[in-house]
């Protein structure tokens, strides 16, 4: 029987994440070591071979990437060739597949790069549990393809000032919508829409300021699931029959980045 023992020093994947930029490994490559082992309970004995995880099966492979956050994907791709061609293959949930084909498209832009030094040169860490909490005091539930976009998404990975670390500041700029990013400080209202003759009252977080009293803005819960985590362009009410008034310009907010993505290039 194999059994799988220890070097003398274990690397795990936390290891290599921890010191691990997904972004600029995917700009620049760089040799990313693969002894991540598998540790056993068993003695260590010179003549019993060493049992890495990038030995494991495929089937075992792809089980452990399905859990794996945005961050750890990235990094995976990055272990080897083989690994770079398991990682896609994996069965991610809904949300985080949906960021993860949105990251990849980010770094093809023909755009992303020249749009860094602007993005770099504005970026501040925050709290991302914390900004979801306050968030989530206000307006209840979020969409999850948002919360996992707070949480995972790389930072340097940014673009459209469409960032909660990005400076809340008016531009013209090239690579950024014209108006002022409203997520910094996140502020969440309520908005009307009217279905059957009957008011309904959702909680939206502001996204984006266009100018006036026009904003961008997710849709955070609703008993109506066609309205959960759509993004309208509004002054506060919307007429889902009408014609007039506000705009559903995304039916879920990875659709909505794509949208933003698109209009860089």
């Amino acid at each position: 029987m194999l059994v799988c023992s220890p070097p003398s020093r274990v690397r795990t994947i936390d290891d290599i994440v921890s010191t691990f930029d997904p972004l600029d490994r995917t700009l620049h490559p760089l040799q990313i070591p693969v002894a991540l082992t598998v540790r056993s309970s068993r003695p260590s004995y010179s003549h019993q071979p060493h049992c890495g995880v990038a030995e494991l099966p495929v089937e075992l492979l792809l089980e452990i990437f399905s859990f794996l956050p945005l961050k750890y994907l990235i990094a995976a791709r990055g272990v080897n060739q083989h690994w770079r061609a398991l990682v896609p293959s994996a069965k991610l949930p809904p949300a985080r597949r949906a960021l993860y084909d949105l990251y990849y498209d980010t770094l093809a832009s023909p755009s992303f790069l020249p749009s860094r030094p602007r993005v770099l040169a504005r970026l501040k860490s925050f709290d991302r549990e914390l900004y979801l909490d306050r968030i989530s005091q206000k307006g209840g539930e979020l969409p999850e393809e948002f919360r996992l976009w707070i949480l995972e998404w790389p930072a340097k990975a940014a673009f459209r000032s469409a960032w909660p670390g990005l400076a809340n500041e008016a531009t013209v700029d090239p690579f950024v919508t014209e108006g002022a990013n409203c997520l910094t400080v996140p502020q969440v209202r309520e908005m009307r829409f009217f279905r059957d003759g009957l008011e309904h009252k959702v909680p939206a977080l502001d996204v984006w300021w266009y100018g006036f009293t026009h904003y961008a803005s997710l849709l955070l819960h609703s008993s109506d699931t066609t309205l959960d985590g759509a993004v309208y362009v509004s002054t506060g009410v919307l007429y889902d029959d009408s014609g007039h008034g506000n705009i559903r310009i995304a039916a879920g907010w990875v659709g909505y980045l794509r949208q933003l993505l698109k209009s860089m290039e």
